[in-house]
């Protein structure tokens, strides 16, 4: 494991940057706001109920020894800001914080942690920190497994594990360890090792039309961001002018060329999983090295699919929209 850091790591929405003091006071702000602190803060509980403990004069010293040591090789901490082409002032903004802390006296072992402000809630922005820190933790500094939890009652957090892979080992009924929160909560207990980690997220993604579902429309669907008749139909147009079917590869790659999709080269003999894509939209055409082939669309490295089981099937080809 290499104690290099928090670099700033940057993906299409968002830069990830050690903390510094500028935008302590905003993530001082968000954590005031009840919905987010509820599952965050667990600061003892003595405090919950005393005021003055949380205004800005107070808390200002502990975030400046927070900033004192940010760039401490074993820190690893990032505010995440939103580029300023996706905020609502039209300027980068502080919209939360993601962070891989120690769990236990293994320091390859790391429990990970983060939130968001409500305003940018729901926009997958959590779910795209989140894996690139990890990303970085698996790939850069090397740590071997992720052990972490999530309130179950926190269907937002325990979502943005399952889509980054990782498996539920189990839960477990406890006294609530947050500052604002009492009573016995559920935890849903989460656990991620390096040798099963891919840098591609999954996300559920299902639709069909008149009981049907065909994954080449689907797959065009979510790319193009159309509805299922739509696509099903021009496809169809075409298959009749091509004589074929809308399965077939000259009229699917036919419809994705007329779209700005076109096909890229890759190292062959490649597992989904071990992709290695950047932050854009792709179809991949996968098989299982028999007569099963399958189509999913992969956006800033998220496959959307019925389930996650496409990421051992091995690549045909990969087209990426322009």
């Amino acid at each position: 494991m290499k104690l290099i850091g928090s670099k700033v790591i940057e993906t299409e929405r968002l830069v990830l940057r050690p903390s510094s003091m500028k935008e302590q006071k905003r993530l001082w702000e968000i954590l005031m706001i009840p919905d987010v602190n509820k599952w965050y803060l667990t600061s003892a509980k003595k405090h919950a109920n005393n005021p003055s403990h949380w205004t800005w004069d107070n808390q200002e010293k502990f975030y400046k020894s927070k900033v004192d040591n940010a760039n401490n090789g074993d820190v690893f901490c990032w505010s995440i800001f939103l580029k300023k082409e996706y905020t609502n002032s039209k300027k980068e903004e502080v919209i939360g914080q993601v962070s891989a802390q120690e769990e236990g006296e293994d320091i390859t072992i790391r429990d990970v942690g983060w939130f968001i402000d409500p305003i940018y809630q729901g926009k997958g922005y959590a779910t795209e920190a989140a894996k690139s820190m990890i990303d970085y933790m698996f790939n850069e500094v090397g740590i071997n497994k992720i052990s972490s939890s999530a309130v179950k009652d926190n269907i937002g957090s325990c979502k943005i594990f399952e889509k980054l892979g990782f498996i539920k080992i189990g839960e477990e009924e406890k006294e609530s360890p947050y500052t604002f929160y009492d009573g016995t909560l559920t935890l849903s207990k989460y656990e991620l090792d390096k040798e099963d980690y891919s840098s591609i997220g999954y996300q559920e993604y299902y639709i069909e039309s008149n009981g049907k579902s065909n994954c080449v429309v689907r797959t065009l669907c979510k790319i193009l961001d159309k509805e299922y008749e739509e696509v099903y139909n021009e496809l169809t147009r075409l298959a009749n002018e091509e004589n074929a079917s809308y399965n077939d590869v000259c009229v699917f790659e036919k419809y994705m060329q007329k779209n700005n999709i076109h096909k890229i080269s890759f190292n062959e003999d490649i597992r989904v999983k071990d992709l290695g894509l950047d932050n854009a939209a792709y179809i991949v055409l996968c098989y299982d090295k028999k007569d099963y082939y399958h189509m999913i669309p992969i956006i800033n490295n998220i496959i959307y699919d019925k389930n996650n089981d496409c990421i051992n099937l091995y690549v045909v080809d990969i087209y990426k929209k322009h």
